[in-house]
């Protein structure tokens, strides 16, 4: 790794220092509360050791490639250091980039969790490195006289991964005031879409990270410092502050009920001249909370804050280490609600998660919360900060969702498929609800590591009614489709390599097999939406036979594309052209030993129909219908000398079934 020299500039570190004094001098004789210019207000706040976060768009992917300069320079991957995306340089030519804003002359530190081997550059400053694993590498610079750096991401060999982006200024000088970080924000009403929370996320230079409320009367935000704090000053970003006045008080106190005014410019107002941070002093108070009160603005009723830091004179600026961040987050959507769930970090001092979303926002201290009350067919955006005991946050994940209402009524995926009391499910965890992620047991193979017959995957029979959780993770009602998920981390049956979330008929109320000779019938409507990344395949319909497995429907995305596997050996590819999303349906009959399939391509009118039938090579069998991965987390054991990658274990394949219609002679 390259590093910049250190040059220490006595010089313009003794000018601030003296300029500093001058002004607390002057505001100490002249007892008024002057505006410092925004040049001095700049170098103060470097002097103080403040660290100052760049905002990075699509820091973690979860927006897939937005952002992040050519999209045909990168793939996404599913191999992720946290959430469910990371960026794949592959090629020679392979990139990722982006440009933000920085401030001139300043340190900064820009971190990344890489893995491979390859390189992460910014304003002619690299780190190499080589590494099998997820690591989290850095590089210092300094902006110089730029006021915008570009992000830069290649390889040297193989794939390459890069997830959870951070740029933040490094802290240098002596520390004297030190900002407190408020444990809570509250208002008492906001526009939808600009919460409190967004002026404690660090984003200054967004404008449109802000909180906003409509009215003269009053209209406050409240910070919660946790504790009784000794402040001084607090720091405000006022929306279109150039523009115009803000009016507003400033008032704190250990009771929310019992608040006092310590700054009141509900007359006279902000400057009017900067949307940067202003600064507002006050002699040191002991308080709790602290709200700004607000009053309208020179130009309208409105009251809009970007951003509040709030400092206290001569305080331990402590903890300042930032949480990690959660990982694996997900969200099922359903009819007017979405029901997220993730890992929290391991930080000892963790707290609880903050989510926002357009319209709202709420805060967990378990891994999984649900959102109600929101409109079907809108696409809602989830955002999920942890935060620690000192208020410290992480970095953000985000993920996206759209609740979908369902004309058959019911949240239950026996509300949606009827005769669900003919079948029985799969689903890809053991006994305890657990999955093979932190497996741990000895062997090379894939049958060895992958399955064990005390912790296969657990089934179920009762499927009418409430799915409870964690299974209705994996089999849940979004919008008039039932949605089956399998992640490759999954546990395993005694007879599988592969984790499956799919139905399995039982003839008879058990697990029977009714006979090739005699009339049995399935249709169904099913596709696929969401496929494993180093083998990016799933099986949504089957029949299963004592011995080989007569008829399979899967689909791959590549030369396959969708195909049929007859008896086991056969593979017919690309039997229709067909997308990752469209609508499938698979009407298959057996009768007089043999197997009759048809696949029509719902998505495409007009397609001609695929047909065929063959001789069953089993004389027994029966229906199964869902998500069946055909890859693992042990893939390159399971596929061993095939040149196949592991999976991540939170990678995952997915199918919907809208329409299921049986008919069986047992």
């Amino acid at each position: 790794m390259k590093k910049l020299p250190t040059v220490k500039k006595k010089l313009s570190f003794l000018s601030l220092t003296v300029t500093f004094m001058l002004i607390l001098l002057f505001s100490a004789l002249s007892c008024t509360n002057e505006q410092i210019e925004d040049e001095i207000l700049e170098g103060i706040k470097e002097d103080t050791g403040i660290k100052i976060s760049v905002p990075i768009q699509n820091p973690g992917f979860e927006s897939g490639k937005a952002n992040w300069g050519s999209t045909s320079n990168y793939a996404i991957s599913g191999d992720e250091h946290s959430g469910s995306k990371a960026a794949k340089v592959t090629g020679s030519s392979g990139k990722i980039e982006q440009t933000v804003s920085v401030n001139q002359n300043t340190n900064y530190i820009l971190k990344a969790w890489v893995k491979g081997n390859g390189k992460l550059s910014i304003s002619g400053q690299t780190n190499d490195f080589n590494t099998s694993n997820f690591e989290e590498v850095s590089v210092s610079f300094n902006s110089g006289s730029s006021s915008s750096v570009t992000i830069v991401g290649t390889r040297d060999s193989g794939d390459v991964r890069f997830d959870d982006f951070t740029l933040n200024s490094e802290s240098e000088g002596t520390t004297g005031s030190g900002q407190i970080i408020a444990q809570n924000v509250s208002t008492n009403g906001n526009q939808t879409g600009y919460g409190p929370e967004n002026t404690v996320d660090g984003e200054i230079q967004n404008t449109e990270s802000r909180w906003s409320s409509n009215g003269y009367t009053g209209k406050y935000i409240t910070y919660d410092l946790g504790t009784t704090k000794t402040i001084s000053s607090l720091k405000i970003a006022w929306f279109k502050g150039d523009e115009r006045k803000a009016y507003f008080k400033i008032r704190v106190g250990n009771s929310t009920s019992s608040l006092s005014t310590i700054y009141d410019a509900k007359t006279n107002g902000s400057s009017g001249t900067t949307e940067g941070l202003e600064t507002y002093d006050f002699d040191s108070v002991n308080a709790r909370y602290v709200r700004i009160s607000c009053f309208g603005n020179s130009s309208s009723s409105w009251n809009s804050i970007i951003e509040t830091e709030i400092y206290g004179e001569g305080t331990n600026p402590g903890d300042t280490t930032p949480p990690g961040a959660v990982s694996n987050l997900r969200a099922n959507a359903g009819n007017g609600s979405v029901s997220l769930s993730w890992d929290n970090p391991n930080d000892a001092d963790f707290s609880n998660v903050s989510i926002t979303y357009t319209g709202g926002s709420t805060t967990a201290t378990g891994e999984n919360k649900t959102i109600s009350g929101l409109t079907n067919g809108t696409s809602y955006t989830f955002t999920v900060v942890a935060k620690d005991d000192s208020g410290n946050t992480s970095s953000s994940k985000s993920v996206t969702a759209t609740p979908q209402g369902n004309t058959r009524g019911g949240n239950n995926p026996s509300d949606i498929l009827s005769g669900l009391d003919k079948w029985k499910i799969t689903f890809p965890l053991d006994g305890n609800g657990k999955d093979s992620t932190n497996d741990n047991r000895s062997g090379n193979d894939c049958n060895d590591r992958n399955r064990n017959a005390s912790d296969s995957e657990i089934e179920m029979g009762d499927l009418i009614g409430e799915i409870p959780m964690p299974y209705a993770e994996y089999f849940y009602v979004e919008g008039d489709e039932v949605v089956f998920k399998a992640h490759c981390g999954g546990a395993t049956t005694s007879g599988s390599s592969y984790p499956r979330s799919e139905l399995r008929q039982m003839p008879g109320g058990n697990d029977n097999y009714w006979s090739m000779n005699d009339y049995q019938y399935l249709d169904v409507r099913v596709r696929a939406t969401h496929l494993p990344v180093e083998k990016p395949e799933v099986s949504m319909v089957q029949i299963h036979g004592p011995g080989d497995e007569p008829l399979r429907v899967e689909y791959r995305s590549d030369e396959q594309g969708l195909h049929v596997v007859q008896n086991d050996d056969i593979e017919v590819d690309n039997v229709l052209p067909y997308s990752l999303g469209e609508q499938l349906r698979v009407t298959v009959t057996v009768q007089n030993g043999r197997v009759y399939c048809r696949i029509e391509n719902e998505s495409r009118p007009g397609l001609d129909a695929w047909t065929d039938d063959w001789e069953s090579a089993d004389s027994t069998g029966y229906f199964k219908v869902g998500c069946y991965t055909q890859s693992t987390m042990f893939l390159e054991d399971c596929k061993s000398g095939e040149g196949y990658d592991n999976e991540s274990p939170n990678a995952y394949g997915e199918v919907r079934v809208k329409d299921m219609t049986l008919d069986v002679t047992y």
